[in-house]
């Protein structure tokens, strides 16, 4: 089983949560991705503006707000595209 064949929820810096939801909410129902993602809790960490049109998407001002989303129960966080937030996760 790889690892977007179970349930998991995304970690977007604000740069890849703009490309993503400017592709991935577009995409028709039938496709094996979009609907995937878009159905996924979409946790972005950005200090910047909180508007966001994708469903489930939700902002994290800091580190230590991802922390308190990590210790709840719930699938997976898969941190995609950011090396610039990488190096910070604890």
């Amino acid at each position: 089983m790889g690892t977007l064949d179970k349930p998991y929820d995304l970690l977007l810096g604000r740069k890849t949560y703009d490309i993503f939801s400017g592709h991935w909410q577009k995409v028709p129902a039938d496709d094996p991705i979009g609907p995937v993602f878009t159905k996924a809790n979409k946790y972005v960490v950005t200090g910047g503006s909180t508007k966001f049109d994708w469903a489930n998407s939700h902002k994290l001002s800091s580190i230590d707000e991802l922390k308190k989303v990590k210790a709840e129960e719930g699938p997976d966080i898969v941190l995609w595209g950011n090396s610039t937030l990488y190096p910070q996760l604890p």
